[in-house]
Order: structure tokens, then sequence, then C-alpha cells
């Protein structure tokens, strides 16, 4: 098992409340904005696609 298997999935809010934890500040956008942008932004299909052409 992988370790992205281990791992629960985290809401928006969530990834928010981590990186503030890690010390990630909101200086330059609100985390209202980062929050959008997380949610509208999202590239797991995109890089998904590509999963299957290379070997394992």
């Amino acid at each position: 098992m992988s370790k992205r298997d281990e791992k629960p999935k985290e809401s928006y809010l969530e990834l928010i409340a981590s990186m503030k934890e890690r010390g990630i500040t909101f200086d330059i956008t609100s985390e209202e904005a980062a929050e959008s942008f997380m949610e509208s932004n999202n590239y797991y299909f995109k890089l998904a696609s590509y999963e299957k052409t290379f070997q394992k």
C-alpha cells in the first residue's frame, strides 16, 4: 500500500488549516481566495492521464 492510499484526502479548508500550521501565511492573497483557487484549479485529472504512459 502506498502513502497515497494511506493518507486521507483533506478538504480545501483542512488544507488551508494544515498550511497555516506549517507556517504558511496568507499575506499576498486571502484564505478565501486560496480556497477558491484550489477548488477551481484541480490538476488531478491532467496528471492522472499521464499515469498509464509510465512503467511502474
